[in-house]
């Protein structure tokens, strides 16, 4: 009987639990949750579209702006050239006095 008494009181005591050695991902991805859905963007991927897209729209507004500035410097030079002939036909400047 006292050897029936020792063996079972090595099944009491509490045997320490075998390490098992993973790599550092698959031991985090243990821990992660699993409710989330791969399909839905996160909030940084949907703040990077917004960010392009606010880009975008920037960098086509630009190019408007430049669009419409080389029109007026054209239309600027279309002038002075216009200028520039008439006083080369007409020698004499006629200055009015402003009062």
């Amino acid at each position: 009987m006292n050897c029936s008494y020792e063996k079972n009181a090595g099944m009491d005591t509490p045997k320490p639990t075998p390490k098992i050695e993973r790599p550092l991902k698959e031991t985090l991805s243990m821990f992660r949750k699993r409710g989330k859905k791969a399909t839905a963007p996160s909030a940084a991927a949907r703040a990077a579209a917004c960010i392009e897209d606010e880009h975008r729209l920037n960098i086509k507004h630009m190019e408007e702006e430049h669009k419409l500035r080389m029109e007026l410097l054209r239309a600027q030079i279309e002038v002075q050239n216009s200028l520039l002939a008439t006083l080369k036909d007409k020698h004499t400047i006629i200055l009015q006095k402003v009062e």
